[in-house]
């Protein structure tokens, strides 16, 4: 029940109220300041007026009677928010007279003319799909009269469309005096024949314009709100008719308007995701089981990643998925009670070597991510020609690496060895590891550390030990050292800076927590929580890398997390972690259940209302989604039998929902 057809019908079924389309108005919510405006006809205060005002969660019906304004053009803005009616009352003579809450005036309470109100099942299992329409509106004389150009209203400086004035069905519907007339927030496709112009949502009522009545001769307006311009190549299934209502979902004009609805809205969402993920950097996607938030969290790393979009097929979006351009840009991670800061950030890790044992600290896979996104980073702001430095130390680098450990791998002995006493024998991922036969430890020697030494031009065993562009552990080691650096040398002096490079463009990283609400926050982030709103600014770790204790979490790296509202240890997230996430709520959408499945996800959202739901939980926290629901008719007896009813019992042993709900869960089993 949200419309102002199921309003009325509600009212005038249950108050016995005296309601028509002719004298009654409806206002619908602006969630953002709970601030509506309403145009009132002057002829209408001849007799009773109607206000139907509905927020997010309530419906009110006002009922103003004769002489509450006598002879004056009104406009009224209502303020929910503070119970009170502003009247913009203007005279023949051009008075203005406000009573305005806003700045400070009392205004009219508008308590005493409620006459009833309801409150609405937002979440319930009814679809919040509105009402759609064709129009055709490029013949405002009809048949071998005059033509005009559609797109015209649309580019209006407030768009509108329009109709002519005629003794019918079709111009009834546009003005609003039926029934099931056309109303604010309908969806109407704008059609020229079967060429489809635009999709647009109605914004007024129906008026008249002597100035757009000169322009396009149509006599009725409304005005709309452009939902997305025509760019495909497909035709509306419609030809004739001047405005068509339509209600039979099973109809291919309305599945046309409908994908059309549902891609727009997605796009809208997944826009508004992406536009808050870049703002705060870190977002977590919480909702009840099966609302799709891990499917969500990639698309938006994919579409942040690449500007595409995902396929909605399965195959061909795990084709997407794979791709280099996705994969190299996007981790996937989930978090369980054991997991730890060691596990995610950097930790202390046993290797064996022989009868060995050596300790090494080793970045894990928040930490990598942030290296190789700072690294793209760094690498996007040099010039030219640094960029050409740097290609060329790297690939003498990637040369000594590999001459290395092709050593280890063919050498009878697994060693490279530096000196008579000392050996390589590994190369990690950022450093080489060396140790003697008679030693008690290992020592590493950091990639890049080759290359400060290089860049400094540093040609002696002494130079190393004596500059300080070099960290500690290298000028204690420099004998083994400076053996790895004559190497690096002559491999360095046969590789000419190279004459051609792409300059590298700062790309986006993507870090996706599954139940991230699973670990214990606090632990596993550490002294993290303040590098994640203090972006670009290093922060001290537990465990050094080459004597550099720090970690910095870039600008290009965004943090997905999804947590399930249905477990109990969301509360492990404390504020300091909430405040520097956004949270967005992903909840059940029934609007892309398909319509064998349609009743079934009714059946289990009725579940969840106040009859079974126990007052400790909310409805938007449990209420199982939509995917279970989703995927071939032939499998929806499996996923009913095994996935929901198993979950819905368990709600019950939990004490979610009550055991007189048990009954009804029983009746949803599709037997075989």
């Amino acid at each position: 029940m949200k419309s102002k057809k199921d309003l009325m019908h509600f009212f005038n079924t249950n108050h016995n109220a005296q309601m028509s389309n002719g004298n009654t108005s409806y206002a619908m919510a602006n969630t953002n300041n709970g601030l509506w405006w309403l145009n009132i006809d002057l002829k209408k205060f001849k007799s009773v007026v109607n206000i139907i005002l509905q927020t997010k969660n309530e419906a009110f019906w006002l009922q103003l009677n004769p002489g509450f304004v006598e002879d004056l053009a009104t406009k009224f803005r209502i303020r929910p928010d503070r119970n009170a009616i502003d009247l913009e009352i203007v005279s023949t003579a051009g008075d203005d007279y406000m009573h305005d809450t806003k700045n400070g005036g009392s205004g009219f309470n508008f308590n005493p003319y409620i006459k009833a109100s309801v409150t609405l099942n937002v979440n319930g299992s009814q679809e919040n799909k509105p009402t759609y329409w064709h129009i055709q509106m490029n013949q405002p004389e009809n048949r071998n009269g005059i033509v005009i150009n559609s797109v015209d209203l649309l580019k209006e400086k407030t768009p509108v469309i329009g109709t002519g004035e005629w003794d019918d069905l079709q111009c009834d519907y546009f003005k609003g005096n039926v029934e099931d007339a056309m109303e604010v927030g309908d969806v109407v496709l704008v059609r020229e024949g079967v060429l489809p112009i635009a999709l647009v949502s109605i914004q007024s009522d129906s008026f008249t314009s002597e100035e757009l009545r000169q322009k396009y001769i149509n006599v009725n307006y409304r005005e709309v709100k452009i939902l997305d311009w025509y760019v495909g190549t497909d035709t509306f299934p419609v030809a004739q008719g001047t405005l068509g209502r339509l209600t039979n979902k099973n109809t291919p004009s309305y599945k046309f308007i409908d994908r059309w609805f549902n891609r727009i809205n997605t796009t809208s969402k997944m826009d508004e995701l992406i536009k808050i993920l870049e703002y705060k950097k870190q977002i977590i996607l919480q909702g009840p089981p099966g609302t799709g938030k891990t499917f969500t969290a990639k698309e938006i790393a994919y579409q942040l990643i690449t500007k595409n979009s995902l396929s909605k097929d399965t195959l061909v979006r795990k084709q997407q998925l794979e791709q280099t351009e996705f994969k190299d840009f996007c981790e996937l991670i989930q978090f369980h009670p054991a997991y730890s800061y060691e596990d995610f950030v950097r930790g202390i890790v046993a290797e064996t070597q022989g009868e060995k044992v050596h300790y090494v600290t080793k970045n894990k896979i928040l930490a990598k991510l942030a290296k190789k996104a700072k690294d793209n980073l760094d690498r996007s702001e040099k010039s030219l020609g640094d960029l050409k430095q740097d290609e060329r130390y790297q690939n003498a680098l990637e040369a000594l690496i590999d001459k290395v450990q092709t050593e280890i791998d063919t050498s009878e002995t697994s060693k490279y060895f530096l000196t008579n006493s000392g050996f390589i024998f590994d190369c990690d991922d950022e450093y080489f590891r060396y140790t003697g036969d008679a030693w008690s430890s290992s020592f590493r020697i950091p990639f890049d550390e080759l290359i400060t030494i290089a860049k400094n031009n540093l040609r002696s065993r002494q130079e190393i030990k004596k500059s300080r562009e070099v960290r500690g552990s290298s000028r204690q080691h420099a004998t083994y050292l400076w053996k790895l650096m004559e190497e690096y040398y002559k491999i360095l002096d046969t590789y000419p800076v190279p004459t051609q490079i792409i300059k590298e463009n700062a790309k986006k990283y993507v870090l996706i927590i599954d139940e991230i609400n699973r670990a214990n926050l606090p632990a596993v982030l550490g002294e993290l929580i303040y590098a994640l709103e203090y972006r670009n600014q290093p922060v001290n770790t537990l465990y050094p890398i080459a004597e550099d204790y720090k970690i910095t979490l870039p600008e290009n790296l965004y943090i997905i997390g999804t947590m399930n509202t249905a477990d109990r240890s969301v509360g492990h997230i404390d504020y300091a972690i909430r405040r520097r996430f956004a949270f967005v709520n992903v909840l059940p959408d029934s609007s892309i259940v398909p319509e064998f499945a349609k009743s079934h996800f009714r059946s289990v959202a009725n579940l969840f209302t106040e009859d079974y739901l126990s007052s400790d939980y909310k409805r938007e926290d449990v209420q199982i989604g939509h995917s279970y629901f989703l995927g071939k008719e032939e499998e929806l007896p499996l996923k009913i039998n095994n996935e929901v009813i198993p979950i819905l019992k368990e709600y019950v042993t939990d004490g979610v929902l009550s055991h007189e709900a048990l009954d009804e869960i029983e009746k949803l089993r599709i037997e075989a």
